[in-house]
């Protein structure tokens, strides 16, 4: 996704078949997100980045990681930070 903000909002599933989630911004990782936890909760602040100087265009990109056959990577959404 591209567009000019000053930072995102990743919102997900965490839950038991949960697996790896690297986060790009601007093509350099950002940080590796662990969607894992031993119960299911929806609607979960995945990672968090408002520090970028603003009226830039941006590049995110999210590409699992470690992911096995019963892994599941659930994003619900992506806040823009303006």
């Amino acid at each position: 996704m591209r567009s000019s903000v000053s930072g995102f909002v990743v919102i997900g599933t965490t839950g038991p078949a949960g697996g790896m989630i690297n986060v790009y911004v601007d093509g350099v990782l950002i940080k590796r997100v662990n969607t894992y936890s031993a119960v299911t909760r929806v609607r979960q602040q995945l990672f968090v980045s408002n520090l970028l100087a603003a009226n830039r265009l941006r590049t995110l990109r999210l590409v699992a990681a470690r992911v096995g056959p019963r892994t599941r990577i659930v994003v619900d959404a992506i806040a823009l930070v303006r």
